[in-house]
C-alpha cells in the first residue's frame, strides 16, 4: 500500500515535470495541493484555538490560588480541561498532520533520480542544500507561524511552576527541525518551506477573519 502510494506520488511529480520542465515546481505544485486539502481542518483548529482564549483568565486564576500546592493545582487545571474540552497541546496537530505526508515525499524522492536536476542554487535535488538557504527560510516561516499562533491563541498558564513555557518549548522545537532539515534531501526541504510559507499566509486569512475576539468565532 505504501509503496503504491510512493509510486503514485513519483508519477504525480513526473507529469508536472512533463509540463513545467521542473522537478522543483513539480513538487510546490503537490505542496500546494496539499494545504489546500488540509485548509479546512486549519481553519476548524484555528477556530477552535481561538475561541479558547477566552479561558486564559480562569486557568491564570487556578494557578494563583493552588500555587503552593503543584498536585492541586494539576488536578483542577485536568478537571478544568476536561470540563471545557480543551487541549493545551492542540498546535501538535498541524505537524502530526504533515508527518505521513512528509516520509511519502522522502520515500519518493529516495527512490527518484529526478533526471539528477536542481532547482534556483541547489544543484540537486536529491541531496542537501549546500547553502542552507532553504531550511533558513523554512525556520524563518516557523517562526513566524509561532508568532501568529501567538496572538490567534496566547499561551496558557503553566500547570505547575515546573512546567515548561510552551511558547518557549515550541521555539526550541522550531529550531530542532530546522537543523534537522540542513541533513534532508533539498526536495523535501522545499516541500517543508513552501508548506510553511502556505501555512503562514493562511493564518494571516484566518487571523484576519477571526481575530477580533472569541465572539466572532462563533458567527464565522
Amino acid at each position: 500500500m505504501w509503496g503504491m502510494l510512493i509510486k503514485g506520488l513519483q508519477a504525480f511529480l513526473d507529469y508536472v515535470e512533463s509540463i513545467t520542465g521542473s522537478y522543483g515546481i513539480a513538487i510546490i505544485a503537490f505542496t500546494i495541493v496539499v494545504k489546500t486539502a488540509l485548509y479546512p481542518l486549519t481553519l476548524k483548529q484555528q477556530k477552535a484555538l481561538l475561541e479558547q482564549r477566552k479561558y486564559a483568565p480562569e486557568l491564570q486564576k487556578i494557578q494563583e490560588k493552588y500555587k503552593k500546592k503543584p498536585e492541586e493545582m494539576q488536578k483542577k487545571m485536568m478537571e478544568f480541561y476536561r470540563k471545557h474540552n480543551y487541549n493545551p497541546f492542540g498546535a501538535c496537530l498541524p505537524l502530526l498532520l504533515q508527518l505521513p505526508i512528509i516520509y511519502l515525499l522522502l520515500g519518493a524522492i529516495r527512490g527518484h533520480d529526478f533526471k539528477n536536476q536542481g532547482f534556483l542554487w541547489v544543484p540537486l535535488l536529491t541531496q542537501r542544500d549546500p547553502y542552507y538557504i532553504w531550511p533558513i527560510l523554512s525556520t524563518s516561516f516557523m517562526l513566524l507561524q509561532h508568532k501568529i499562533q501567538q496572538k490567534l491563541n496566547p499561551t496558557p498558564p503553566a500547570t505547575s511552576g515546573n512546567a515548561p513555557d510552551m511558547s518557549s518549548t515550541n521555539m526550541i522545537m522550531t529550531i530542532f527541525i530546522g537543523f534537522i532539515t540542513t541533513t534532508l534531501p533539498a526536495g523535501l526541504v522545499i516541500y517543508w518551506t513552501i508548506s510553511n510559507a502556505v501555512t503562514l499566509i493562511q493564518y494571516l486569512m484566518i487571523y484576519r477573519k477571526l481575530g477580533g475576539s472569541a465572539e466572532e468565532v462563533q458567527k464565522a
